[in-house]
Formats: C-alpha cells, sequence, structure tokens
C-alpha cells in the first residue's frame, strides 16, 4: 500500500504483542501463546515493518503517544520494549510529555523482573483486570484471582503513578451487588483511569460456541442499564469524571493516546493484525504471526486490509467517533478541521435532537444523557 506523506501535525504509534499467556475464551483480539522460538521470529517482522514504514513519518509531526497493545505486551522483558523505543527515536525525541503505555496482565507485575520497567520510558500501565470477583474471573477463565489483581495494582504503584485498569459488566452470573463490590474496590487503590466495557460475546471465540448457554446467565437489559447508571453515579462520587462513554479519569489523567482515536488523530499501527489511520486512509495487518512474518521477509507489505475514505464518508465517521466523548464537539472547530456539515448530516443531528439524544449547548454538539445509552443507534444513523 502506498502510504500518503503525513502532513504537519500529530500523531500516535501502536505496537501489538501478540503474546498471550493464555487465551482468554471470550477475547477476539489477535494473540498467540508466548514462546520463546517465536520472540525473535515476530521482533525480526516488527523491525522490517518498522523500516517499511517509517520513511511515511514526519518529523515535524508532534509524537502525543505510543501504545501497546495486546495480547500481554507486559510478558515481554524491560529490554525488549526498550528495544521498541530506540527504533521510534530515530524520528522522535522521546520526552516525558509523550505518554507510553503499556498494558499488563495482573500475573506479569507480580512477577520480580517487573520492577525493571521503571528504567524504561514507559510512564503508563493498564491492567486488565476486568473483575475483582473470584467466581466471575474463574468463569472468565482468567488467570489471576482478586487478591492478586489487587495486589498488582498496588505493585504497579510502587513504580508508576499513572495506572489504568479495565472492568467488564454483562458478565454471566454477575449481579448489581458482585458489580457494585468491584467499583467500590477499584476505588481503594491507586488508580487514575478505569475503562468499563459489556461482555460482548464476539464470533471466533471459545464464549460463541457456548453463546446461548451464558447468554442465559448475562444480566438482563434491565440489569445492565443498572450497572451502568450505578458506574457513572459511583465514580463521580469518587473523582472520576466520564470523559468519553466507556472511560473515566482523576483530572488530568485522561488517556491521551485513545482520545486520538475519538478527535481523529493519526496513528500508525504495527504488529500482526495492528490497525492504523492514516490521512483519511484506514488499513490493517495480516492478524496472523506468519503471514505477516513471511511478506515482511518477502519485502512486501503486510498490510491485509485498506480503504481511503470519501471526504463524505470521512466526515460522517470522524462526527460519529467524537460523539463518544461526553464534552460532543465544538461545532464550528470540527466544521474548520472536516468540511462544513452536509445536508445529510444536518438532517440526521436534527432528527438525533427531535428524539432527545444529542443537543446543542453553547456550540457544542454532545449526546444527552439518554443519547449515551443509545450511542450505537446515534452512530449508525450519523453513519
Amino acid at each position: 500500500m502506498k502510504i500518503p506523506t503525513a502532513t504537519t501535525g500529530e500523531i500516535s504509534l501502536y505496537f501489538h504483542i501478540p503474546f498471550c499467556s493464555q487465551k482468554c475464551p471470550y477475547c477476539h483480539f489477535y494473540s498467540i501463546t508466548y514462546h520463546e522460538k517465536y520472540l525473535e521470529k515476530f521482533f525480526q517482522a516488527l523491525e522490517l515493518e518498522w523500516q517499511q514504514k517509517k520513511k511515511f513519518l514526519n518529523p515535524k509531526d508532534k509524537l502525543i503517544s505510543i501504545y501497546f497493545g495486546g495480547g500481554s505486551p507486559s510478558l515481554l522483558k524491560p529490554l525488549e520494549i526498550q528495544r521498541i523505543l530506540s527504533w521510534v527515536q530515530e524520528i522522535y525525541p522521546i520526552t516525558e510529555n509523550i505518554e507510553i503505555t503499556i498494558e499488563a496482565n495482573p500475573k506479569d507485575i507480580l512477577k520480580p523482573s517487573f520492577k525493571e520497567f521503571q528504567n524504561t520510558q514507559v510512564n503508563r500501565i493498564s491492567i486488565g483486570i476486568q473483575s475483582f470477583d473470584d467466581n466471575l474471573l474463574k468463569a472468565l477463565n482468567r488467570n489471576h484471582l482478586a487478591d492478586e489483581a489487587v495486589l498488582s495494582i498496588q505493585t504497579a504503584a510502587k513504580y508508576f503513578k499513572n495506572i489504568s485498569i479495565d472492568l467488564l459488566y454483562d458478565l454471566p452470573g454477575q449481579t448489581i451487588t458482585t458489580f457494585r463490590n468491584s467499583l467500590a474496590k477499584a476505588t481503594t487503590l491507586p488508580i487514575t483511569h478505569l475503562s468499563l466495557y459489556n461482555l460482548v460475546i464476539e464470533e471466533n471465540t471459545p464464549f460463541y460456541k457456548r453463546k446461548k448457554e451464558i447468554e442465559k446467565k448475562m444480566p438482563d437489559e434491565k440489569e445492565s442499564l443498572a450497572m451502568t447508571n450505578l458506574t457513572c453515579d459511583f465514580l463521580e462520587t469518587h473523582q472520576f469524571k466520564r470523559y468519553e462513554i466507556s472511560a473515566f479519569a482523576k483530572e488530568n489523567y485522561y488517556s491521551r493516546h485513545n482520545t486520538g482515536y475519538w478527535t481523529g488523530r493519526n496513528f500508525l499501527g504495527l504488529g500482526p493484525s495492528a490497525f492504523s489511520y492514516f490521512n483519511y486512509a484506514r488499513f490493517q495487518n495480516y492478524p496472523n504471526l506468519f503471514t505477516y512474518e513471511k511478506s515482511l521477509k518477502n519485502h512486501q507489505s503486510p498490510i491485509s486490509f485498506q480503504e481511503t475514505l470519501s471526504p463524505t464518508n470521512h466526515q460522517k465517521e470522524q462526527l460519529a467517533i467524537a460523539l463518544r466523548l461526553t464534552e460532543g464537539i465544538d461545532i464550528t472547530l470540527f466544521e474548520k478541521s472536516h468540511g462544513k456539515f452536509s445536508k445529510e448530516i444536518q438532517t440526521s443531528i436534527k432528527k438525533l435532537i427531535d428524539q432527545n439524544l444529542l443537543e446543542i449547548n453553547k456550540g457544542f454538539l454532545r449526546l444527552t444523557e439518554k443519547g449515551l445509552l443509545f450511542y450505537d443507534f446515534v452512530a449508525e444513523t450519523i453513519i
């Protein structure tokens, strides 16, 4: 694929580390079981991709964030993460102002070697907790217990002050009480950010094969709504502001990387299955380490999917994505960046305002309280 030359502005980088100690039955992200024999294969391919794509980066752009996702990037040694960051420094100086996040499994944080990450340039940890309830963790086939989850956060806090965790709701067997207990436990711990996701049973996962059985045990629509409302009220009283549909942060600790996704910042993804959005084009690498490696060793692009949006579709998509932010969009600034709203978009906005799903206040277009609950419908209407 011919990637357009970057314009001067802002950019983020994403590195997909595809290794896991074990695959969670609900996870649809590409990963394989960690094995030393695959590690160097991965690094050789990743460096080839970096050499292939770095020519498209503009050194005049401002690097905002670097994100190591997966998989479980915390399975890598700190020196291996630093190895990747050394490539980035060929183009961009890495300063303390750049947010550098690594996703981590609680078990990995409890290893003695984890403390060495404090000597890297990583400054933010995102821990996949999912729940503080042992029965629910067992149902999810997680490889840690609730006490270990707590200890992993306390351990990470010895080395990092910016700690995010993930929690899940709509879990089979979950109740309002068990969910409230997880939220309460989270707020007693030294975290700065919390991402909350509802369980979605995706195709090509072990859970999908048991979908009917699992869905019978999941909270109903009324209970799910109650969990959502509880989260917002509970976290607000503990100084966590909801700044995006599924994200809550203490003051000055919102995710700079994820905010780039919602505001249309260019980001370049590297690694098997990594997704990119770059100058109106979006593309994804092969979601298979061996296909990815083979293409790069043959001096070919590892990209398996690509799409360049028309100006109209780009405007629709950026509007829908930006509305995930609770503050909404500054209409004047949005139209300055993406052009005046088309008649089609204006009609959709009016329809959604009439349905009390969107509102305009002081020049900002944003979701209403009702709209926050029906974001998927809002996005579909706009797109």
